[in-house]
């Protein structure tokens, strides 16, 4: 089978997947309110379904127009739309996401059509699949140094990509690993496109890569960034972000044509964009990107610098669409689905010196460099990190989360499982077609050593990962149940804890290895949760963790038989009761930390059955602060009944304060005045009596 032919019957199942669980966002509604503001219109519009949310600066449509997300108020959104289009009070219109996954699927169907349509890019995507050369789109490497601080490597990159703007067309392909400035090369060629009035698209599968080149862009004009506000994970971005660059005019064709530098997901870029061209297209973490969203960024100009790093992982195809399309396709065929473009780009260029290489490294502390680049890198790194890891001799348990800068604890056969018969092997259960493992045991260390961390780390400079979903969710869960114990802050009620816990969830990352891809924080703690050696065959992964902390790495469990692993149990400062490992964890365990052990495997055991889980945090702090104020107003409440009263201005308020930003730590107080002085201008037009309409 044709390689676009593949990769359109592979979407075609996907769009049915997603149709057949009704993934989309879309709400009929009746026209409440239409103001004119002369350059564009707010509408308000009362959903049907209440459950459907939207977020503050996102495009949708309404009925078949554009619209962008002004705010929710009093059970209403308001829409912003364009001056010409006609709405009527008390009219019903259809409210559509646009990043709704089959909407996206669509997109990207249609976009193959237009690969198949053109002979340029469908010769491009045959030869790339069939190892033939695609030596029309390479360029000649440029070395010459640009100043400002940047490396040799890195002014290669950025003049290499600046030469493109003179060419017709040509494909830059950049390897560039975690921590080699590959941000800051981006971030200049931007500024330099700025001054020579050329457009550019800086896109991604992640907001994440996005935003950090925009927040190197502060400074400069003509910026923007499409999306919605809570799709922008740098606040400081923000100020680019659609809602803020249309001001007082609507005209949202015009805002995108006054822009040179435009940063978007790959997938929002084939909607929002469709129409744009662009002198020269920066796709970064491109590794994790397959042809057919590629594809979206390549159309959008010829000039392309693509960057990525082979050694992490790659693009994720869903299993179950693999074994529906097993019944038709041979299996060596559907492969050809799991290969990176990305890498079969940098291998063919390469064969020609025609990739680029950044060699310097500037995140890792020294022994983290040394292992990466010595089993991932082939030695051609630089070191230029100026962090140093002050390691300590541990002579308690909780003293080993200062050991050294790659520390692991393998409590395997140790005392604290003889004592705690199993705690330490992981749970299998399955979960819709995935199995998934968790592990109590590991979990009490990591809270160990994460209360011991927090007296050097703030919580934003922490990262938790495991390899598995139901290990974070089980994380995230204690997080949520305890925070008053991993922060050593007591609190006066249910509201409070639940504030800790928010506050907890939203500062430290916790997640699985793919998703932690392109991030980076000062500690890390690894559980490796499950010893089944067949799920870390794919050594990749093991880069993203080591590649992902800046100071030190903590792992925690068995080391997997593969000699990539054993290589790194070699350099690290090791504690556990095996025959590896070079120091005792019985010869580190007081009398204080045994105790401490056995409370937190209590709280730990005490969350086994529970139906909590931190994905309804919204709704969980909705009940509270629904408890909350019916305790404070319960005669009110019961003289006039206000119970469905109070659930309906607390849900409406949160829903207020979740559209227009991210509710954090520092905006409870806020919230909660806000639904106090709701509640009691309810309680005032009560006591008016029935003359005044109540």
């Amino acid at each position: 089978m044709e390689v676009l032919e593949l990769f359109k019957s592979y979407l075609e199942i996907l769009r049915e997947h997603h149709a057949s669980i009704n993934s989309g966002r879309r709400s009929y509604g009746e026209v409440s309110t239409v103001e004119d503001f002369g350059n564009y219109l707010i509408v308000g519009i009362k959903l049907i379904d209440r459950k459907i949310k939207f977020q503050s600066s996102e495009r949708v449509l309404v009925d078949d127009g554009d619209a962008i997300v002004e705010h929710y108020r009093t059970g209403k959104y308001y829409f912003r739309v364009r001056p010409d289009v006609d709405f009527s009070q008390g009219s019903k219109v259809l409210v559509s996401s646009t990043s709704d996954l089959v909407f996206l699927v669509d997109n990207m169907l249609k976009n193959l059509k237009e690969v198949s349509n053109s002979k340029e890019y469908f010769e491009f995507v045959n030869n790339l699949y069939s190892g033939k050369n695609n030596k029309n789109w390479q360029i000649e490497k440029v070395s010459k140094l640009v100043g400002n601080g940047f490396t040799e490597s890195q002014s290669e990159v950025i003049s290499t990509a600046l030469s493109l703007l003179d060419l017709e067309k040509g494909i830059v392909p950049v390897e560039g690993p975690g921590g080699s400035g590959k941000t800051e090369c981006i971030a200049e060629i931007c500024k330099q496109c700025i001054k020579l009035k050329k457009r550019v698209l800086v896109c991604s599968a992640t907001n994440l890569a996005i935003d950090n080149v925009l927040s190197k862009l502060l400074e400069e004009e003509g910026v923007l960034r499409i999306g919605s506000d809570t799709s922008i994970e740098r606040s400081e971005v923000k100020k680019f972000s659609l809602k803020n660059k249309l001001g007082k005019k609507f005209d949202y064709d015009e805002v995108v044509k006054e822009s040179l530098i435009i940063g978007s997901t790959i997938d929002s870029a084939g909607i929002h964009l469709k129409n744009e061209e662009f002198d020269l297209v920066i796709i970064d973490e491109a590794s994790t990107v397959e042809l057919s969203k590629l594809l979206i960024a390549l159309l959008k100009s010829k000039r392309v610098l693509i960057c990525g790093d082979t050694q992490q992982l790659s693009q994720f195809i869903d299993q179950r669409i693999l074994k529906k399309l097993s019944a038709t396709i041979p299996e060596e065929e559907l492969m050809i689905l799991h290969k990176s473009p990305f890498e079969m780009i940098s291998k063919q260029w390469n064969s020609s010196e025609k990739t680029l290489y950044l060699q310097d490294n500037f995140r890792n502390s020294r022994k983290v460099f040394e292992f990466i680049n010595e089993n991932f890198y082939e030695g051609r790194m630089l070191f230029k990190s100026d962090r140093e890891f002050e390691g300590t001799k541990a002579k308690s348990l909780v003293e080993v989360a200062n050991a050294n800068e790659i520390t692991w604890i393998v409590p395997h056969n140790s005392d604290l499982e003889l004592d705690n018969r199993g705690i330490f092997n992981p749970v299998k259960f399955s979960s819709g077609f995935r199995n998934s493992y968790f592990n109590y045991g590991n979990l009490i260390l990591i809270v160990t050593m994460l209360k011991e961390l927090l007296k050097t780390y703030s919580p934003k400079e922490i990262g938790i990962i495991s390899p598995f979903n139901a290990q974070v969710s089980l994380i995230r869960e204690f997080m949520i149940r305890f925070p008053e114990y991993i922060l050593g802050r007591k609190y006066k009620d249910e509201l409070e804890k639940t504030k800790l816990g928010f506050y907890l969830l939203n500062s430290l990352n916790i997640n699985t290895i793919n998703k932690f891809q392109g991030q980076e924080r000062d500690a890390i703690i690894f559980d490796f949760t499950s010893n089944a050696d067949f799920l870390f065959r794919d050594h990749k992964k093991l880069n993203v963790v080591l590649g992902r902390s800046k100071k030190q790495i903590i792992l925690v469990g068995l080391p997997p038989r593969s000699p990539v692993y054993q290589n790194l149990f070699e350099v690290s400062t090791t504690y556990g009761d095996i025959d590896m490992a070079e120091y005792s964890l019985a010869f580190t365990m007081t009398d204080e930390d045994v105790s401490e052990f056995k409370r937190v495997r209590d709280l730990v055991l005490s969350i086994k059955d529970s139906d909590f889980s931190p994905r309804d945090i919204e709704e969980h702090l909705k009940k509270e602060l629904v408890n909350r104020v019916v305790e404070k107003y319960k005669k009110d409440v019961a003289v006039f009944g206000l119970g469905n009263s109070i659930n309906n201005v607390v849900s409406d308020t949160l829903r207020e304060f979740f559209s227009m930003d991210i509710v954090d730590d520092s905006t409870y107080d806020q919230l909660e005045n806000e639904i106090d002085l709701k509640v009691k201008e309810i309680i005032h037009q009560k006591k008016q009596g029935p003359l005044f309409g109540f």
